[in-house]
């Protein structure tokens, strides 16, 4: 649980925000219990077992291919037990396992989740601290009744004026995400070699494609690589066969709005950052996110009194 690896309500929403800010003010001490929670949130879990082959988890991430989603809740006597995330399946890849494996083989064992009496900050503080932004939630006996995403606490801040308008002051330049330099893939390497290093890296599972001019032409996810395998595409043909050509992307000169609105309507979780000439300044991703809203919100908080982090999952529209 949460409570072993994560702060009390009042103490983690101080070290999110800053002793000098009130956590009620901020919306930080409401519970999970205090939520309204759509079904869509409770429900549509995505479980397998530990014995079951990694494939079957890939199969369950992917079975709606225009929405493929990146984790999988491990579950035995009807308690969770761990996680399967794409970045698991992709070091797999990496390291040429056989996902006719078990998931318990390769799975986050004992991960972090929040429970209906514990703080909304537990979320936002797993998904700042763990290498995955989805946070499932448990009842009191351990058994998962639903999953808090990142996009779901994205699209909340998309609808609320003030945290939009606190957002906006936020500009990337002022900002830094992942350094691009070690992020280049060759659009002939192997989707193998490009699983390898998605699975090295802890919070991040996306790659550049460098096109003919040296310039971004395409991204590759660990999205892409698991359509890619229920598609058949052997991890020895090149990354070309899998990558996304039409991918989002915000301007350095944007602000953290831009960014937070890109993810939660593009369903993307890493946003390159251009330069005035296209160039890629760095990449962005949603744990960049958290740790700019944990690391700047105390300005926000001064400049914008009523901002609130979110607590009513019922408002926020997806995940």
């Amino acid at each position: 649980m949460a409570g072993e690896n994560a702060m009390d309500g009042e103490e983690g929403a101080k070290a999110l925000v800053g002793d000098q800010f009130e956590a009620e003010e901020l919306g930080l001490t409401i519970t999970i219990g205090e939520m309204e929670i759509e079904d869509r949130v409770r429900g549509n879990l995505l479980i397998v077992s530990p014995q079951d082959p990694i494939q079957t988890a890939v199969e369950r991430m992917a079975e709606d291919r225009s929405r493929v989603r990146t984790i999988v809740l491990v579950v035995n006597d009807g308690k969770l037990v761990g996680l399967l995330t794409g970045k698991d399946v992709a070091r797999s890849i990496g390291q040429c396992r056989d996902l006719n494996a078990p998931c318990e083989t390769v799975m986050t064992q004992k991960p972090s989740a929040i429970v209906e009496q514990e703080y909304v900050v537990q979320a936002i503080h797993v998904m700042t601290e763990e290498p995955y932004r989805h946070v499932p939630m448990v009842d009191e006996v351990g058994k998962p009744i639903g999953v808090v995403t990142a996009r779901i606490i994205f699209s909340y801040w998309v609808g609320d004026h003030n945290v939009r308008s606190a957002l906006k002051q936020i500009g990337l330049g002022s900002l830094s995400g992942k350094d691009p330099s070690n992020l280049w893939i060759d659009s002939g390497e192997s989707i193998r070699a490009a699983a390898s290093r998605m699975g090295m890296r802890r919070n991040s599972s996306a790659l550049l494609v460098q096109g003919g001019d040296g310039r971004l032409s395409a991204v590759v996810t660990v999205v892409d690589l698991l359509r890619g395998i229920v598609e058949g595409i052997a991890p020895e043909e090149p990354v070309e066969r899998i990558m996304s050509r039409q991918y989002r992307a915000v301007d350095l000169d944007g602000t953290l709005d831009d960014v937070v609105n890109e993810m939660a309507n593009a369903r993307c979780r890493h946003l390159p950052v251009r330069k005035e000439r296209g160039e890629v300044a760095y990449l962005f991703s949603a744990h960049e996110v958290f740790q700019a809203i944990r690391d700047r919100c105390p300005e926000i908080a001064g400049s914008a009194p009523g901002i609130r982090l979110p607590y009513r999952v019922g408002e926020m529209h997806g995940g």
